[in-house]
């Protein structure tokens, strides 16, 4: 009996160990059958690829066309074009000079073409623009701009130029698993490759958001051009179409609401599909396909190499090493040299006895006077020429100082002066001695002015 037990046991542990490596296989198979890379490739069920699409254009019309070999010269007619819509969906489109020259009289004839593509051709926009028209710097450049962001929100504007035109908002996330959101590279035009007064001219326009907010940025990702009764829309980002969108499962019917929206403008009984146009010809020498993953920077590089990650951090050790230990200043040692000191006061000194010994007293009443101008220069920048009234005047105004004080200076230097002129006339020491206190009295008082307290 405990024998039969233990068996029972076991083939309960048995089972539940096959459960669970069947759980484990499955589940992983589940996420492993999908391929998150942007193949976009058509006819195929890979969540970004475009037989959910071809599938609900298929379904919209009485008459869907799908051409495997024939080009646009071949597969495009004027007649009845206007009921009719020619949709070319891929990375890269391939036409050459005669399917350009196809497409723009179809287009005038009253078609209408819908073209998704991240990378357009050359002869289209060479057809379709001349040189100063904005659109055809397009076809020289090497690759659109790009939007780095996990999410973004579309929209529609009919005034592509209507700052505050509201519109139906269409958020898109990028995926890179069923559960997992990365960054991806969301193409778009600049903003001066948009021309609004030329001819064919944008009459209607779609804007990336950032975030899934409405800010003030804005990048252009679809363009409606008029050329001549029918419209060329031409949408930058093929990824927006792709199965992982248009499935009303996984996307919440956004991506099939924005589908609706974007064959909205046209009432077309046909669609002609374009899948020749992917395939470039014998002749054709295409550009690589665009790809707006993230790429790898130097650094994220490095890093993915042992050899070059340890190298790299050798270096940047032995560099904080250096800067810690070996950077300091290498100079000899600067002695300590005294204080210079004030000589100026010692050679007044000096040179005053000098003149006093000799009895100059005029040369220093003279440069008793002229170092008072130069101190009412440098302070209050006057310049006076003559002694006189007006000269009081100005100086009692900037100094603020007792006019009678200033009076009595200029009136005993002109009395002195003109005796001075007088030949045979010396200056007394007394004389000398009084009128230096004379202009001391200016400078105490100027000085007394300015130790007042401020109001």
């Amino acid at each position: 009996m405990e024998q039969k037990k233990n068996a029972s046991l076991l083939y309960v542990v048995i089972a539940v160990l096959l459960l669970g490596v069947l759980a484990y296989f499955f589940g992983s198979s589940q996420e492993a059958k999908y391929d998150w890379w942007p193949s976009m490739q058509q006819a195929r069920e890979q969540p970004y690829d475009f037989k959910l699409l071809e599938e609900l254009l298929k379904s919209s019309v009485d008459s869907f066309v799908r051409y495997e070999d024939k080009r646009i010269d071949e597969q495009l007619s004027t007649a009845n074009a206007e009921n009719s819509l020619y949709v070319f969906v891929g990375e890269q489109s391939y036409y050459s000079e005669e399917d350009a020259q196809q497409l723009k009289a179809y287009l005038e004839a009253g078609g209408n073409a819908l073209i998704v593509t991240s990378s357009p051709s050359d002869s289209l926009f060479y057809t379709l623009f001349d040189q100063d028209h904005c659109f055809y710097s397009v076809a020289t450049d090497d690759r659109l701009n790009s939007i780095e962001a996990k999410t973004v929100t579309a929209g529609f504007y009919a005034d592509a130029y209507e700052e505050t035109q509201e519109a139906e908002q269409y958020p898109f996330a990028y995926k890179t698993g069923v559960k997992d959101t990365g960054s991806y590279y969301w193409p778009y035009l600049p903003d001066y490759n948009i021309c609004p007064g030329d001819e064919p001219a944008v009459v209607e326009a779609g804007f990336y958001q950032v975030g899934g907010e409405m800010t003030e940025m804005r990048y252009p990702y679809l363009f409606a051009i008029q050329v001549g009764e029918g419209r060329l829309y031409w949408h930058t980002n093929p990824l927006m179409l792709t199965n992982l969108y248009l499935s009303q499962k996984t996307n919440k019917e956004v991506g099939y609401k924005y589908l609706k929206r974007l064959l909205q403008p046209f009432s077309a009984q046909k669609i002609i599909w374009d899948y020749a146009s992917t395939k470039p010809r014998p002749y054709d020498y295409p550009r690589p396909p665009q790809r707006y993953d993230k790429p790898k920077t130097p650094m994220q590089y490095v890093f993915s190499q042992p050899a070059l990650r340890w190298a790299w951090l050798l270096l940047v050790a032995g560099a904080f090493s250096y800067a810690l230990f070996g950077a300091k200043r290498r100079q000899q040692r600067i002695e300590v040299l005294p204080k210079n000191h004030n000589t100026s006061l010692g050679f007044v000194k000096t040179i005053s006895r000098l003149y006093f010994q000799r009895q100059s007293h005029g040369l220093i009443f003279e440069k008793i006077m002229q170092i008072f101008h130069g101190h009412l220069r440098k302070r209050y920048g006057l310049n006076i020429k003559e002694w006189d009234q007006l000269a009081a005047q100005q100086i009692a105004q900037r100094s603020e100082v007792d006019y009678k004080i200033i009076e009595e200076i200029l009136e005993r230097y002109n009395s002195l002066s003109s005796q001075l002129a007088k030949p045979n006339v010396t200056m007394s020491a007394e004389t000398l001695n009084g009128f230096y206190l004379l202009v001391q009295k200016f400078y105490d008082a100027e000085e007394a002015r300015r130790k007042q307290p401020t109001a």
